[in-house]
This record gives C-alpha cells, sequence and structure tokens, in this order.
C-alpha cells in the first residue's frame, strides 16, 4: 500500500557546465554543480523528515545514474520527454496513477525549504484542491494537488515571472481551489548565492543551516583555491 501522499522532487543530473549556469562566473562550474548537489540533497532530507510520504526523484538526462543520491525507500522515474509543462503533467499523472490521495512536485533548488513547508502544504490539501508554493522570481519551487489536473501545466509561460501568476489563473479556470505558501528564494544566481549565505543562521531551520555551511564551505575552499 502507498503512502497516502507523495513527494516527487524534478532532479537534473549534477554535471559541471550543465547546471546552475547563471552561478558560473562567480564560481567555477565544478563549483556550481557541487552547490547543485547539495541543494538536491537538501529537498531529499526535507522529504525524508515528513511521516507518511513515499518519495520519488524524477531524474534527467535517462542515462544518469543518480544511485548516490537514491538513499531506501526513494525511488527513481523518468521526467519523459517534452517542455517542463509537459513533463510536470506526464510525472503528475503518472503518480496519481499508483494510487496517491495527494502529490507534490518539487524543484531542487529551494535552499531554505524546512519539513514545516511540507506539513504545512499538506495540511492545506486537506482544504484545497492545489497548494502552491511561489518563489521569489515568480515561478514555484512547490505544486501539490488533490487530482491530476493536465490544466494546470498548460499554457504557461515556463522560466518567466509569470508562472506562479498564470498558474493560479489555471487553477481558477479548472474550478480548482487553491492556496498559497510562503515565498522562498530558489537558488540559481548571483544574487541568490549572496542572499543565502548572509542570513541569519540564527533564525533558520537545522536543516537549512546545515545546507547553507556546506554551501557556504564549499564556495569558500574554492576561493581560497584560486
Amino acid at each position: 500500500m502507498p503512502a497516502p501522499a507523495a513527494a516527487v522532487i524534478f532532479a537534473k543530473y549534477p554535471q559541471a557546465g550543465k547546471v546552475k549556469t547563471r552561478l558560473i562566473g562567480t564560481v567555477s562550474a565544478e563549483v556550481a554543480a557541487q552547490i547543485h548537489a547539495i541543494c538536491l540533497r537538501h529537498v531529499l532530507a526535507v522529504c525524508d523528515g515528513i511521516d507518511d510520504l513515499d518519495v520519488f526523484l524524477a531524474t534527467t538526462p535517462p542515462d544518469a545514474d543518480f544511485s548516490e543520491f537514491l538513499s531506501p525507500g526513494v525511488q527513481s522515474i523518468d521526467q519523459g520527454t517534452g517542455d517542463l509543462g509537459e513533463r510536470l503533467s506526464s510525472v503528475s499523472a503518472g503518480v496519481f496513477d499508483r494510487g496517491y490521495r495527494a502529490v507534490m512536485l518539487l524543484g531542487s533548488d529551494c535552499a531554505t525549504l524546512t519539513p514545516s513547508d511540507l506539513q504545512a502544504s499538506l495540511a492545506a490539501l486537506s482544504q484545497a484542491d492545489v497548494v502552491i508554493g511561489p518563489a521569489q522570481d515568480g515561478g514555484y519551487y512547490l505544486i501539490g494537488a488533490t487530482r491530476h489536473d493536465a490544466r494546470l501545466f498548460e499554457r504557461i509561460e515556463w522560466s518567466t515571472e509569470r508562472v506562479c501568476e498564470q498558474t493560479t489563473e489555471r487553477a481558477r479556470e479548472a474550478g480548482m481551489r487553491y492556496e498559497l505558501m510562503r515565498v522562498q528564494r530558489d537558488l540559481d544566481d548571483a544574487a541568490d548565492l549572496r542572499a543565502l549565505l548572509q542570513a541569519d543562521a540564527t533564525a533558520e531551520d537545522t536543516l537549512v543551516r546545515t545546507t547553507r555551511e556546506k554551501i557556504m564551505a564549499c564556495v569558500t575552499e574554492s576561493w581560497n583555491d584560486e
């Protein structure tokens, strides 16, 4: 029997020069890839701290070896093909077909995500049909629903500041009640990295503080090597 809910983390393999490209220049391609891997492990650790939640890693490219990220209980599935909306929709449909009552799709870029965020999102789905975690850049770091509806992923201008706004429009058009969670900042570029490293560590969740320290150590070591 599956758990009542599932979390699906969308992950690109941390290959230097292929991930976190907007960080390259501030740090090397190799360090950018290390930061990507740290963020992915952070989101996996957040999901691991939630009871009654099955965890999937939706991976790309298909031939990449993600075995180092697959702790016991984490299942690997292929993202499939198409643009981001098509892949999100396809994975959502496939995971719901396994019998879950709620499915959350997460990015792997939010280094400030906490178990409390996921618990609050799951709680919101007891009243709403859709829950969305808005990102500061206008996208979202999380979208959860109580049923699959392809319309949530259609007619979205992906990789723009309108993604979250348009997703709420699609939810309204589909007659789905939605709730927004707290706004968070993905770690995509130099400004995001600077904001994370300058944050008040004393106010952070334990996992967030640990992840922040790992990223700081990674960046500091690379600068010391120059």
